[in-house]
């Protein structure tokens, strides 16, 4: 049975001074699931400049912090300037000893405060088959998505269900249509994964991503969570710069050039000293690109859905648009909608492959591009070798994380022009190399 207690610590200063370094200190040290809870006294005149702060964790037992978290643990206290001098409480305990002279202040960290997630109907988050139009960019918003990847980065990681009430209540998705494809734009930039299932998201680390460059200067941009702190530190030793995405549709792209490698490494070991871990990713669209799977292995890779047909009606994929069918014969993309109205039941896009009988589950792009390679279709990338742009017809959108490496190339989302995604920076060798691994046909493009 797993137990709260509190470390004790007698120290002065500010309460909200070691909460701001505290917090997200305890998420880069990835001990979200051990350091639960925080509370103080309240400051008066009687008390100010020194007071009790109280860490509370969870574990199995009163004063034994876990072996697998030991080290990171305070290693984490010595860089905030908490030491652990043995006074281990219940709370309890702190609320009737002698400990503290008055009111608690109480923070849980689990708790999300500024959200109250309302029901929402079950959605499939790598569902994105009802896409919006592509129309003028939305300035206006530019600023909520600043706000919604800082706070994503303080709160680290939730559920799905909290990742919709935070666009809704910062106004990204009103009416709850979007937040699939938010959640896409995001993955893309590298800033937030989801598990498996799509059902909870987590921030990625702070990372400086190296950008292909025939620059001497060392070109870079940031990925995974920030913080004004950390910019505010990179623009003392680099020249740092905003750059909004091209439809206004994600944060903002912070660029990040350094006059040398020895540059980056001292800002990092310096960093680290103070704040928390800053990673390099190196040239990230082509380390990706390696690692992938060809079509064939992706394809099995995915994970397997046992379905009862009976419990559902069908629709299949056909020109553009899905139609009602009887049963599903064909290998193909198939909507699938539950019979039961006693529960609710998110509906399924999932790949159907007749020849098996099986199920496949995985990102709406992915499903369609693989529909289209299964039956027969043919996929071609352009590449135009003066731009360096890769162009690919709508239709044709290559499986999420393939199209990750493109946008990782150079920091920015696609854009769209007569019915293709047209990617920008993008090396000649990492558009040859995702033709090769997706079965498309690579053609030499001169200008779109």
């Amino acid at each position: 049975m797993m137990e709260r207690w509190y470390i004790a610590f007698n120290t002065v200063g500010s309460p909200q001074d070691i909460l701001s370094r505290l917090v997200p200190a305890v998420r880069q040290h990835k001990l979200s699931d051990f350091v639960v809870r925080f509370c103080y006294e309240k400051l008066t005149k009687n008390n100010r400049g020194q007071f009790y702060f109280f860490v509370g964790v969870v574990s199995a037992q009163r004063g034994i912090v876990p072996e697998s978290i030991h080290s990171e643990f305070y290693t984490m206290l010595n860089r905030l300037g908490l030491r652990d001098s043995g006074m281990h409480l219940y709370f309890e305990e702190i609320k009737t000893g002698n400990w503290i002279s008055n009111e608690l202040e109480i923070h849980n960290l689990r708790q999300i405060k500024m959200l109250k997630p309302a029901k929402l109907t079950p959605s499939d988050p790598f569902n994105y088959a009802s896409r919006p139009s592509i129309e003028k960019p939305d300035i206006s918003l530019n600023e909520s998505y600043n706000n919604l990847i800082y706070w994503l980065s303080a709160y680290g990681r939730g559920t799905w269900r909290q990742f919709k009430t935070a666009c809704k209540e910062l106004g990204l998705d009103p009416n709850s249509e979007y937040s699939r494809r938010i959640m896409r734009r995001l993955r893309s930039l590298g800033h937030v994964e989801l598990t498996k299932d799509g059902q909870n998201w987590f921030i990625a680390p702070p990372t400086l991503v190296v950008k292909d460059s025939n620059s001497r200067q060392h070109q870079t941009f940031l990925a995974g969570q920030r913080s004004r702190i950390l910019i505010q530190e990179l623009e003392k030793v680099a020249q740092v710069e905003t750059e909004p995405q091209p439809y206004s549709d994600a944060p903002d792209v912070i660029r990040v050039t350094f006059t040398s490698q020895s540059v980056v490494e001292s800002f990092r070991q310096d960093f680290e000293k103070d704040y928390h871990p800053v990673y390099m990713a190196g040239l990230a669209g082509f380390e990706i690109a390696s690692n992938l799977p060809d079509l064939e292995f992706w394809e099995t890779d995915l994970p397997s859905l046992a379905i009862v047909k009976a419990n559902y009606t069908f629709e299949q994929w056909l020109s553009n648009g899905f139609k009602s069918i009887e049963l599903p014969k064909e290998t193909g993309l198939y909507r699938l909608t539950h019979t039961s109205s006693r529960f609710d039941h998110p509906q399924l896009t999932l790949f159907y492959h007749a020849e098996s009988d099986s199920w496949r589950k995985g990102d709406w792009y992915g499903l369609r591009y693989l529909m289209m390679r299964r039956t027969g279709e043919t996929c071609e990338f352009y590449y135009d070798h003066n731009l360096k742009r890769l162009s690919i017809a709508m239709e044709n959108r290559p499986p999420d994380i393939y199209e990750r490496s493109l946008v990782l190339a150079s920091g920015r989302l696609p854009i769209f022009r007569n019915g293709q995604v047209i990617f920008g920076d993008v090396p000649e060798t990492l558009a040859h190399m995702l033709a090769n691994k997706l079965e498309a046909e690579f053609i030499e493009y001169k200008g779109i």
